[in-house]
């Protein structure tokens, strides 16, 4: 059997002057879509959260490194100041490591830098692909819920139909019972008052 199911693929383009927020951060989506266990969003929703985080201790890092940077420049010019006062050589090296250690540091911030460019995009990307995973999958549940609603309206009609039949039925039974009820009361009251007890008996015995 051929599948004809179109998954949706929305862009940037076309999500251009939306407000669209973190989905998985969103009160209304994680209603909806939050425990929904459909691959394609727990692995768009993973990605995010990881591109989120990764976000975060990046400026963190970047962050970290500019302050140890600053600490190696003044032990720099610190030792350097040494080296040029008391001529000491042996401080040569720890200049030379000093130099090395920054260099290191400058290259991870310049890495860092890179990166923390390119991750909002990512990221956007991202909640772009996790919204495209939950509406692919909200318009399949859309199609199988629709099914269930019409189904449960025909059963629904069907039952207020027979519920009002019945109480058609109930009112016309009620009926009978006060009218013939009345009768029957009311004819042995009479028989009663007309023949008296002891004789009501005796007919009641061979009638019935």
């Amino acid at each position: 059997m051929v599948n004809n199911k179109r998954n949706v693929t929305l862009n940037k383009n076309d999500l251009r002057g939306k407000n669209l927020p973190l989905l998985h951060e969103d009160k209304s989506w994680i209603e909806l879509f939050g425990d929904l266990k459909n691959r394609e969003i727990l692995e768009a929703r993973e990605n995010l959260i990881a591109l989120i985080n990764e976000l975060k201790t990046s400026k963190e890092k970047q962050k970290n490194l500019k302050k140890e940077k600053q600490k190696s420049m003044k032990a720099i010019l610190n030792v350097s100041y040494e080296i040029n006062k008391d001529e000491k050589d042996e401080n040569v090296v720890v200049l030379d490591e000093l130099k090395a250690k920054m260099l290191k540091m400058g290259e991870e911030i310049d890495e860092l830098e890179f990166r923390l460019e390119s991750l909002p995009d990512e990221i956007r990307q991202a909640n772009i692909d996790l919204l495209n995973a939950t509406i692919n999958s909200g318009y399949s549940q859309l199609k199988d819920k629709e099914k269930k609603l019409d189904k449960s309206v025909v059963e629904l009609e069907k039952s207020r139909k027979a519920m009002s039949d019945l109480l058609i039925k109930i009112r016309e039974l009620q009926e009978i019972k006060e009218v013939e009820g009345k009768w029957i009361d009311d004819t042995y009251t009479f028989m009663h008052r007309i023949l008296g007890n002891n004789l009501i008996e005796k007919i009641d015995r061979e009638v019935f």
